[in-house]
């Protein structure tokens, strides 16, 4: 049940660095859905290849449990990529 809910809409989210204490804003977008995105972070251990994340990562590989994830705000699953980003991603970094 959950991948399908998971799957059926995109999303504004943020991670949270608990030892740094920085977060990070990022956005889904596709058919996939919020699903598509999280499995990539879980695939990668932890960084989804985000570069930021990625450089933690290869310093120490345990470090992904410092993060947690939350959604900040669900977007339509036909939202484009440009719209997440641009509107969405972006207006809800400033905030943070």
């Amino acid at each position: 049940m959950e991948k399908k809910m998971l799957s059926a809409v995109n999303c504004i989210y943020i991670i949270t660095d608990r030892k740094l204490e920085k977060n990070y804003i990022g956005s889904t977008y596709g058919k996939e859905g919020i699903w598509g995105r999280w499995k990539e972070y879980a695939k990668t251990g932890g960084h989804g290849n985000n570069v930021t994340l990625q450089k933690l990562y290869d310093q120490d590989n345990s470090y992904p449990n410092n993060f947690s994830w939350s959604i900040l705000e669900t977007l339509s699953i036909s939202i484009s990529s440009y719209e997440a980003i641009k509107y969405r991603e972006n207006a809800n970094s400033k905030k943070v």
